[in-house]
C-alpha cells in the first residue's frame, strides 16, 4: 500500500443563483475566489480557502474551479502526506491530477454529458508523477441545475440547502470510503484503488443551494451541525467569506487539545484512544 496518510483537507463552496451571461476561468491556486461565476442558465459563486499545517511551508492538496459552456466544475484532490517521508512532494500528484482531470472536463464538456469517472480514470492512468491523492468532483450543468459527484475516498461533496422548517440540512452527501480507519480510497503509485471504486451521485440544485467540497481534515475538527449554523448565519456573505470562516473554524479547531473532537469520536470507535482536534493543512 502507499505510505500511510497524512491528511489534509480543502474546503470548497459554491451557491448557486441566477445569472446573464457566460464567463470561463480557471483559479489553480492554493486560495482562489470566483465572484459572479456564470454559466447560460445559473450563477454559481465559488470561494476556497487555504491554511497550511503549522509545521508545513505549503498545503499537499490541489484544487480547481472551472466553466465551460454550459458546465461548471470543481474538484479537490487530498494529497497524502506520508510520500514525503520518502523525499517526495506529495503536492505534485494532486496538482498533475487537477491538471489532467481539467484537461479533460474541457475537451468533453462542451459535447453533451461528460462522464466524471472516465475523465478521472483517463487523468489517473496518465499522471506519470509519484504519489497518491483522494478524488472529490463535482460537475454542474448550469442550463437544466443538474449535478453530478464523484468520490473516491475520505473527502465529500455535500449538497446543502434550506430545511422546510429553517435554516439549513444537508441534502446529499457522499459516502466515506476507507480501507481502515484513517486509510481512504486513493489514486496512484501502488495503490490498487482506481476510478471504478468512486461513488458516483446526482442530484438537482435550486437557487440558494450550496455545494460543499471538503477533504477530512474540515470533518475531522468541524461537526456537522456547526458547519450548517455558519452557513446559516452567513447569508449576507459571499462564497469566498464563507470558504474562509470554514477553513478558520476547523484550523482554531484543530489546534484545541481539549475537546472530543469528529476525529476523536471516529477514533474511539475503531478501539483507539484520541483527544483533541487533528491538525492538517486547512483549505
Amino acid at each position: 500500500r502507499p505510505p500511510f496518510r497524512a491528511s489534509i483537507h480543502s474546503a470548497m463552496l459554491l451557491r448557486a443563483a441566477p445569472v446573464h451571461r457566460p464567463r470561463h476561468a480557471l483559479l489553480p491556486a492554493l486560495t482562489i475566489m470566483v465572484t459572479r461565476r456564470m454559466c447560460s442558465a445559473m450563477r454559481v459563486e465559488a470561494g476556497a480557502a487555504c491554511l497550511p499545517h503549522p509545521s508545513k511551508a505549503k498545503s499537499e492538496d490541489a484544487f480547481l474551479v472551472a466553466t465551460k459552456r454550459p458546465h461548471m466544475w470543481a474538484g479537490v484532490f487530498d494529497g497524502v502526506g506520508g510520500w514525503a517521508q520518502n523525499g517526495i512532494d506529495p503536492s505534485r500528484y494532486s496538482n498533475r491530477l487537477a491538471a489532467l482531470v481539467n484537461q479533460g472536463l474541457e475537451r468533453t464538456s462542451g459535447k453533451g454529458a461528460a462522464d466524471l469517472r472516465a475523465v478521472l480514470d483517463a487523468a489517473a492512468t496518465s499522471n506519470k508523477e509519484i504519489g497518491s491523492c483522494t478524488a472529490s468532483l463535482a460537475l454542474v450543468d448550469c442550463d437544466r441545475g443538474a449535478v453530478d459527484v464523484l468520490n473516491l475516498g475520505d473527502s465529500a461533496v455535500w449538497h446543502i440547502g434550506r430545511h422546510k422548517a429553517g435554516g439549513y440540512e444537508v441534502l446529499h452527501r457522499s459516502e466515506v470510503q476507507q480501507h481502515r480507519f484513517n486509510m481512504p480510497y486513493q489514486l496512484g503509485t501502488m495503490s490498487g484503488d482506481s476510478a471504478a471504486d468512486a461513488q458516483q451521485i446526482s442530484f438537482r440544485a435550486k437557487k440558494g443551494d450550496l455545494i460543499l467540497i471538503a477533504s477530512d481534515g474540515l470533518f475531522d475538527n468541524v461537526f456537522e451541525d456547526d458547519i450548517l449554523a455558519r452557513i446559516d448565519s452567513s447569508d449576507a456573505q459571499t462564497a469566498q467569506q464563507l470558504a474562509d470562516a470554514l477553513a478558520e473554524r476547523a484550523r482554531a479547531q484543530s489546534l484545541d487539545e481539549k475537546w472530543l473532537s469528529p476525529f476523536s469520536r471516529e477514533a474511539a470507535k475503531y478501539g483507539l484512544r484520541y483527544w483533541g482536534g487533528k491538525e492538517d493543512d486547512t483549505t
